[in-house]
């Protein structure tokens, strides 16, 4: 009985390490992406990654959450991914980014497929965030607001894109395991919503 009772209690013991999630961070380790824009640098020939990243510094349920933007470059999608560690003390958490832009060049030029595949593959991109063309001469400039007013522009975009489908059905609304699938088809080609930022009047609008 007595031996009984001792193997039960080593391996109780030996369960222990076992316990928990092994690569568990908390949030205020975290740099929480609601943003991604991807351009390419035909002079250096580098891939270049925006992410806007939801500034929780000092926030609470009274104020209002704002962005900032983060930027990386790298030889490939992995490298400015990599590099941007590098700008950042906190790891960029990926699973809440709403929107990813894609230059019209780079769109034009390349094709969008390796930029859809990298992300899909990436075990924290949400496969449901929208992917749609910059009409400006950078993809970084549809994530970027000069407005006065405190807001995350990813999460305005992404109720720009889903009203828009709903009230007036003039934009194309593609998520990415979507667009995905539309590449992989035997058709090989997708259509996707172009989004614009022009002048109003004192202040910045984006449309589609």
């Amino acid at each position: 009985m007595g031996k009984r009772i001792l193997v039960f209690l080593m391996g109780a013991l030996l369960t222990l390490p076992l316990c928990g999630c092994w690569n568990y961070r908390g949030a205020d380790e975290l740099d929480i992406v609601v943003g991604i824009a991807i351009d390419f640098d035909k002079t250096a020939k580098k891939y270049k990654l925006s992410y806007e990243v939801a500034n929780l510094e000092g926030a609470d349920k009274n104020s209002i959450i704002d962005s900032v933007i983060v930027e990386s470059e790298g030889n490939t999608l992995f490298d400015a991914a990599r590099n941007a560690k590098r700008r950042e003390a906190n790891r960029l958490f990926f699973g809440s980014a709403y929107i990813l832009v894609i230059s019209q060049e780079l769109a034009q030029q390349d094709g969008i497929a390796h930029a859809i595949e990298w992300f899909l593959r990436d075990a924290e991109c949400r496969e449901t965030m929208y992917v749609v063309i910059s009409q400006k001469e950078t993809a970084k400039e549809i994530l970027q607001s000069s407005d006065k007013e405190k807001r995350i522009v990813s999460v305005k975009l992404q109720d720009i894109i889903a009203e828009d489908n709903k009230v007036t059905a003039s934009s194309i609304k593609k998520m990415l395991y979507q667009v995905f699938d539309a590449i992989q088809s035997p058709r090989r080609s997708v259509m996707l919503a172009a989004l614009n930022k022009i002048q109003n009047g004192d202040k910045e609008i984006w449309e589609l």
